[in-house]
């Protein structure tokens, strides 16, 4: 099949922090032998598969493709990969974007397929329809894997990453580490290109996967499949077991209060390489990007083309 991602609904911030959503995504897709539009000029007829990624605050773009469904119906496919917990108001309701949910609410009905990021199939389903819906994991792929791993702990300069815009909840965290005489930077995925990142990531002693705030239910995929990717090791916060909870088994899990002692004993012991490409071997030997997307693949809307 040819996957044609169709990203023009969103803002220039937005598409400067996608590459760690969308790559591994792309990634999977070719290794799983299916071509890849990674930026479509266009929306594309059958049997072209296009995907639009969730952000849907403009009724216009809403209004087009739902117009372009109605009158071609099977001669276009499109499908939309949610990324974000459609209950999560930080996100859904932000007062910039009062359409977003109400858009996507409307999109979902005359979508082709659905793939969440988050185990939130059903809550998708009652919306888009029975046997719509599929969970996309992240997983290992070889074509992801940061090229230059630092294995020398000497050469790991950035003592924490804290991968994520700053938020209230986030910088706390920050600002412990600091107190503890650690080196912490805060990485807003929607200013720093992505080479600058990823240099940074495979440079850092300790990556943070901390929500943005107490509402978010669900560890972040994205930010957990980059880092342990680029030989890093994650601390975590710990969001108890949920469907991608499993995801704990390649980061170390800890309740938000002991963030930064945890982090500082992990340092000062300093194991924090070993441990970093000890998870990322476990992350390669456990988990296939290629086979998740497979199954995702097959999805009634899916299944069966070329």
């Amino acid at each position: 099949m040819l996957f044609n991602f169709f990203l023009a609904n969103h803002l220039s911030g937005g598409l400067k922090g996608m590459p760690d959503l969308v790559q591994p995504i792309f990634h999977g897709l070719v290794e799983a032998g299916h071509e890849v539009i990674g930026f479509g000029l266009g929306l594309q007829a059958a049997p072209a598969v296009n995907v639009l990624v969730e952000f849907f605050p403009d009724d216009g773009f809403t209004d087009s493709v739902l117009s372009l469904k109605a009158q071609s119906g099977d001669k276009f496919i499109f499908g939309i990969l949610c990324t974000e917990d459609i209950e999560d108001a930080l996100v859904m309701q932000q007062p910039e974007f009062p359409r977003r949910r109400a858009n996507l609410e409307r999109l979902l009905p005359a979508a082709d397929f659905v793939w969440t990021l988050l185990p939130q199939v059903a809550a998708y389903e009652a919306l888009a329809g029975a046997g719509k819906v599929a969970l996309l994991e992240y997983g290992f792929s070889e074509r992801f894997l940061n090229r230059h791993l630092v294995t020398d702990p000497s050469l790991r300069d950035m003592d924490v990453l804290m991968y994520g815009n700053e938020t209230p909840h986030r910088v706390a965290v920050v600002d412990a580490l600091r107190r503890r005489g650690l080196t912490c930077l805060s990485s807003d995925r929607q200013v720093l290109p992505e080479f600058i990142t990823s240099d940074i990531l495979r440079r850092s002693k300790i990556v943070l996967d901390v929500r943005r705030g107490p509402g978010v239910r669900f560890p972040s995929p994205t930010r957990i499949c980059k880092a342990v990717h680029s030989g890093a090791l994650v601390v975590a916060e710990d969001l108890g077991q949920s469907a991608i909870s499993n995801l704990y088994r390649y980061a170390i899990a800890c309740p938000y209060d002991g963030i930064a002692e945890r982090c500082a004993r992990i340092i000062a012991d300093g194991r924090y390489a070993t441990l970093g490409l000890d998870a990322l071997a476990r992350f390669r030997a456990e988990t296939s990007m290629r086979d998740n997307v497979a199954r995702a693949l097959r999805l009634p809307a899916l299944a069966g083309r070329n």
